[in-house]
């Protein structure tokens, strides 16, 4: 089930995504097709703002998303 990162606090954010598998999308300006697969390693806030730092699996890069992104969403994976 989607749900949109705006909707939760860090305090929320993190026992929900943090150590799980998770899809990220958005339809920001800067990334119309944002779409990103991979284990939620790290939650931190930036003025207000999360911070979500993915490892992706299958190449091991990690990458940081910014929950202000517009309409940002996850979805849990198994």
């Amino acid at each position: 089930m989607k749900e949109l990162v705006k909707k939760y606090s860090i305090n929320l954010l993190k026992p929900k995504l943090l150590g799980k598998k998770a899809r990220f999308r958005s339809d920001c300006k800067l990334f119309p097709n944002f779409d990103i697969t991979g284990k939620v390693i790290e939650i931190n806030q930036v003025n207000g703002i999360p911070l979500i730092k993915v490892i992706i699996s299958s190449s091991g890069r990690r990458f940081s998303i910014d929950g202000g992104m517009s309409n940002l969403s996850f979805e849990l994976l198994n």
